[in-house]
């Protein structure tokens, strides 16, 4: 309502290098809290409980992404990978490999996919950032004369080998981005960093292939690990089917194939 009084809410982390701020009429506060005592929380902050709020700013910049899919199979292009071909939704994987597990410390890791065209500077327009892999680690590393680019705060990375970039945070370490030269447009996305008003799993930007085989699986097989990877791999399943959750497009798309290619070799 035009004329309405407003005001702006900041969020920032405790040394300030991440802001967000966003405006809002007077008359939607109070927001609506929550009280979270789980134990990832009280792990997270050292404290006995969490206080949340669903973030109200607006969430413009994942729209176009899901617009510009849509665009893109209505022109008969083919969508990335990682693409739901009908919700537009991003895969969310399960990974297994041993330099996820090294570098996290966890022995399933969690990864979305981004195209960097579809990644922002807080405060800046999408098109300032870099479009390719090699532009992101010339920005964070500065190189051949050219300085460092200061939007970039405390991001940085370490090359796990000659082709592959892994990004965190320098003060606090944590996760952020996985580069790697051959993708050259493109990102995965630590899932865990993504703050989502619907939780953890932030399903209404993210498809899960609950119960497909997890990738890099090799990695944990033939080791004492191998359990740990085959419970939870049956308990997801055991969870998807529970809850109703449909098997992912991705999912049904693999079977599909190897039931094809096991159908071809009977033939034979």
């Amino acid at each position: 309502m035009s004329g309405e009084p407003t005001i702006t809410l900041l969020a920032r982390c405790l040394c300030g290098t991440h802001t967000f701020p966003t405006t809002l009429p007077v008359s939607s506060l109070p927001l609506k809290v929550s009280a979270c005592h789980c134990i990832s929380c009280r792990h997270v902050t050292g404290a006995l409980r969490s206080s949340d709020a669903v973030w109200p700013g607006p969430a413009s910049d994942i729209a176009d992404a899901l617009r510009e899919f849509e665009a893109m199979q209505k022109k008969g292009e083919e969508l990335p990978f990682f693409v739901d071909p009908a919700t537009h939704k991003l895969l969310a994987s399960q990974d297994c490999c041993a330099s996820c597990r090294i570098w996290s410390g966890s022995e399933v890791y969690n990864w979305t996919f981004s195209l960097l065209r579809h990644i922002s500077i807080a405060g800046a327009d999408a098109s300032e950032f870099p479009s390719s892999t090699a532009e992101l680690r010339a920005a964070v590393e500065g190189k051949d004369g050219k300085p460092r680019d200061p939007r970039f705060g405390t991001l940085t990375f370490y090359a796990s080998s000659p082709d592959v970039q892994r990004y965190h945070c320098g003060r606090c370490s944590a996760s952020v981005f996985y580069a790697v030269d051959s993708r050259p447009s493109m990102v995965d996305i630590a899932v865990g960093v993504l703050n989502s008003p619907d939780g953890a799993r932030a399903e209404s930007v993210l498809s899960w292939a609950f119960g497909e085989a997890f990738s890099w699986k090799q990695d944990m097989e033939g080791t004492w690990r191998e359990g740990i990877l085959h419970a939870v791999e049956r308990d997801l399943e055991q969870w998807r089917i529970e809850r109703g959750y449909p098997k992912n497009w991705h999912r049904v798309a693999r079977e599909k194939a190897a039931r094809e290619k096991a159908a071809q070799a009977e033939q034979k």
